[in-house]
């Protein structure tokens, strides 16, 4: 009896220890990667958080960050390098190595752009609203660059939103790191380079000039990949811009961004389908007292004692005025949205909505101000 205990202890001590080997070696990769993460932050400029690299290289937004996809037993984790475009295109583009499956889609008919270009046609598929703003975008210098990735066998993708590269695992490699960030940088420099180029989208061309019109008279800079139009006007940062939601389909955007953020957590939206189940299971609403303004919009904000006083008689007046026009308002701590389902058909109305949103932004900053000095506002 005695020897049969000490066997089956024996038969726990052998899993248990190797279930803490296998948590330490764990630790130990990790401790390393990030070590390997944080030098390559320092090396470049960049900012540094566990699992994740960030900031500006080569005057373009980089970051490289650790992905976990799939569940269970297909479960891996994965290095991605992301070099994003801001703002990202309008293309509907889409740029991927050649592979059985995009064979296979060519014969059932899937889109493919070619550039008559015939080592990249023929090394990738290429997927765009308009061949020819494709074509433009896609400089040589940039199908260079891609075509060379494609050489050496990494996995990478590119479209309107910039240049991915990835690579299987938690890569602690500080050669293949810096290379990857540097990469993706590049690409999202040359694909900026390019877009100066690009006209803007055929559907918006009634509108581009005056779009850029405007712009010039306004004091603001402008740009027709994607259509938009942003800079300082009277003491605010203003934004209108397109965004793609489908192919040769755009809405239209206005932002208003706040010098400061609000620091409330405040998000104001239009009231939601499941907005009414949530409220009934907790979900976090608050009420101002204004019915009409309550029953349209969804009110949440972590120091809910100001929201009242930010959000006034005004600011409640002008969201409703503008939800009743079909526009989308939002207010985040950053700033105020306006969003058009579709693209207005009148150019002359984005400079409304931008006075409409400027308005807005400019009364929840006096309030806000105004309610941190003690009832003294900045304006008097």
């Amino acid at each position: 009896m005695a020897l049969e205990l000490l066997l089956a202890g024996a038969a726990m001590v052998v899993p248990v220890g190797l279930v803490g080997g296998i948590i330490w070696w764990a630790l130990h990769v990790q401790k390393r990667r990030n070590a390997a993460w944080q030098a390559l932050a320092a090396r470049l400029g960049l900012s540094f958080a566990p699992g994740s690299v960030w900031g500006m290289l080569d005057g373009q937004l980089v970051q490289l960050r650790i992905e976990v996809r799939g569940s269970g037993k297909h479960k891996q984790t994965w290095t991605v390098a992301t070099g994003m475009l801001q703002p990202p295109l309008d293309l509907g583009l889409g740029v991927t190595p050649q592979g059985l499956l995009s064979s296979l889609g060519r014969l059932f008919g899937a889109q493919d752009v070619p550039l008559g270009d015939p080592a990249f046609d023929d090394a990738f598929v290429i997927k765009a609203d308009e061949p020819a703003r494709a074509a433009t975008l896609l400089s040589p210098q940039l199908r260079a660059v891609l075509l060379q990735l494609r050489a050496n066998g990494s996995g990478f993708s590119f479209s309107d939103a910039g240049g991915q590269i990835e690579r299987r695992g938690g890569v602690d490699d500080a050669v293949w790191l810096e290379w990857a960030v540097k990469t993706v940088a590049l690409l999202a420099r040359l694909a900026s380079e390019a877009r100066a180029f690009v006209p803007c989208a055929a559907p918006l061309a009634v509108h581009r000039d005056a779009w850029l019109g405007y712009a010039r008279d306004a004091g603001l800079t402008g740009m027709d990949t994607p259509l938009c139009i942003w800079g300082r006007m009277q003491e605010a940062s203003v934004s209108a811009y397109s965004v793609r939601v489908g192919p040769m389909l755009h809405r239209l955007e206005v932002f208003v961004r706040f010098d400061a953020p609000l620091a409330m957590g405040l998000v104001v939206r239009p009231q939601g389908a499941l907005d009414g189940l949530a409220a009934l299971f907790g979900g976090q609403d608050h009420a101002t007292g204004d019915r009409p303004f309550d029953g349209a919009f969804v009110v949440k904000a972590t120091t809910a004692g100001q929201v009242s006083e930010v959000l006034d008689g005004e600011v409640r007046r002008r969201l409703l005025e503008m939800s009743a026009r079909g526009f989308v308002p939002q207010i985040r701590d950053d700033g105020v949205t306006v969003r058009a389902p579709s693209f207005p058909p009148d150019p002359s109305e984005v400079p409304r909505i931008l006075a409409d949103a400027k308005a807005a932004a400019r009364a929840i900053v006096q309030n806000a101000t105004r309610r941190a000095a003690g009832g003294i506002g900045p304006y008097r």
